[in-house]
């Protein structure tokens, strides 16, 4: 098999390491994931620190549906150990 790419790019299975810019984008993209679970985290406030960082509800939702693919790709790449094996979990179990 040939190789695409100079070894330090593949970790030990085999498998091209996703570049740490895919992992700034996100972080950046789920920025209003955390800005919600922390104004929700205060309820007491949870309504200032929301108009704080968006200064009206619909960018708030805007940002939210923009981080939810973000976050998918983010989640995927931690399964990507898992891919192609058979699921095994209770009485599906192969």
């Amino acid at each position: 098999m040939k190789l695409l790419l100079p070894l330090k790019y593949y970790d030990d299975a085999g498998r091209v390491k996703p570049p740490v810019g895919l992992y700034l984008t996100a972080l950046y993209l789920c920025r209003s994931i955390v800005v919600l679970i922390g104004a929700y985290s205060s309820k007491q406030y949870s309504n200032e620190l929301i108009s704080l960082f968006y200064g009206e509800q619909r960018y708030l939702y805007l940002s939210l549906m923009i981080a939810l693919p973000a976050l998918l790709s983010v989640t995927l790449i931690g399964f990507r150990e898992n891919y192609g094996k058979p699921i095994k979990c209770g009485c599906f179990s192969g």
